[in-house]
């Protein structure tokens, strides 16, 4: 049921109002006590919390709803109202025809796997009709996450809200501000993190920032070029003063290169920043993030914060330029998900890469039915050719 982060699908299909009913039925039996619930800006958002809500009360539960809000704001309302768990209805940067749900401990964090498993134990297994009745009531939870991200920018920043959750903050910042009245249907489309050149394109000097649909994404220009998530992870390193940086797999080698060059060691999990800010907690580092843009800062969220990151550069960077990191070159493409349960795949995988000095990072994904290569090496020309040959593989496969 649960993928990399949370719970999504198409709207009518895997994700319907009698799910989120049971669902709310079935977290209301692992966490209990009281949640704060937002959404992003989808159409379906309200339909489906009401059916949340409706189950996490029915099982006990008091709801407290701050409406529309990004997720960090909703990781810091967890903490702020002294709630047991809280809940962000999104699909984050998925077409608007998705939703789902993004779960967070009682510290604001991404719900462990253990957790998960304990929710789809309760969905499939529902409890007793219990005859206690929980709670609703509406918070704000945008003035203090607002008043936490301190700089608030200035009329040389260009932000790109992409329709989604951070159009909410909109009247908290001083920025020059696009794609940031939602119609329910338009989160995500042409815009916002997952479609930089949008960004670029109205962002001619200085500071761009894009946000996907929950504001948990981050996408960066700079002078109107863009600045890929590992050159982003770096600038906050150097920032932030750290000694060490949590990222995953898919980080490019030259970060951590370029991170070793100044004493900054580097820890990789695997993709997901729920995976990222868990071993941050661990091992009690400050910075982590992904290359695809989820920044963690530590002293500020323990989620993937878009806005917290680029209020982050923007202070530290407002009269100098970013450093942008000479990467190794990458590779990046996808197969149907069936292919990894096709015969020879494992074996005929494991013979390509064994035969290649560079790095080959494979996983299925978590929120799309794809199966998902990514593959580095020095050398553009040989990098070619590997997958070239590993693609000729894989389509024989078919």
């Amino acid at each position: 049921m649960f993928g990399t982060d949370g719970i999504r699908g198409i709207v009518g299909e895997k994700i319907t109002p009698m799910l989120f009913f049971g669902l709310g039925l079935a977290i209301s039996e692992v966490f209990g006590g009281t949640a704060v619930v937002a959404r992003d800006t989808r159409k379906s958002g309200e339909e489906l919390f009401v059916a949340l809500s409706d189950g996490l009360t029915a099982g006990g539960v008091n709801v407290i709803y701050g409406g529309i809000a990004p997720s960090p704001a909703l990781s810091k309302a967890v903490a702020n109202f002294g709630a047991d768990f809280g809940i962000m209805i999104t699909a984050s940067h998925n077409p608007p025809q998705y939703n789902g749900i993004k779960l967070f401990d009682r510290f604001g964090c991404k719900i462990t796997r253990d957790k998960e498993r304990l929710v789809e134990f309760y969905f499939t297994h529902p409890p007793a009709r219990k005859y206690c009745k929980g709670k609703k009531s509406e918070g704000d939870f945008l003035s203090a996450y607002a008043e936490g991200l301190g700089n608030r920018f200035d009329k040389s920043v260009t932000i790109d809200f992409g329709f989604g959750a951070g159009c909410a903050l909109k009247a908290f910042l001083d920025a020059r501000a696009f794609n940031d009245t939602p119609s329910g249907e338009n989160i995500n489309v042409g815009c916002g993190a997952i479609c930089p050149e949008f960004i670029r394109s109205v962002s001619r000097a200085g500071w761009g920032f894009a946000l996907d649909g929950d504001a948990d994404r981050l996408a960066v220009v700079y002078d109107g070029e863009p600045l890929d998530g590992d050159s982003v992870l770096y600038n906050l390193a150097l920032s932030c003063g750290c000694d060490k940086v949590v990222t995953t797999v898919m980080s490019n080698s030259a970060l951590i290169c370029a991170l070793k060059e100044k004493g900054i060691e580097t820890e990789l999990t695997p993709v997901g920043d729920k995976f990222v800010g868990e071993r941050m907690r661990q091992i009690g580092c400050e910075l982590g993030g992904e290359q695809s843009g989820h920044y963690i800062l530590g002293d500020r969220n323990c989620t993937g914060d878009a806005l917290g990151a680029a209020a982050q550069l923007f202070a530290e960077f407002s009269d100098s330029k970013p450093v942008k990191l000479d990467l190794y070159p990458q590779i990046s493409f996808d197969y149907p998900k069936y292919i990894a349960a096709k015969q020879g795949f494992d074996a005929g995988v494991a013979a390509l890469r064994a035969n290649f000095d560079g790095r080959l990072v494979f996983r299925l994904s978590g929120t799309e039915p794809k199966a998902r290569f990514m593959a580095e090496h020095h050398s553009q020309k040989t990098l070619r050719e590997f997958t070239d040959t590993l693609k000729a593989f894989l389509d024989t496969l078919l």
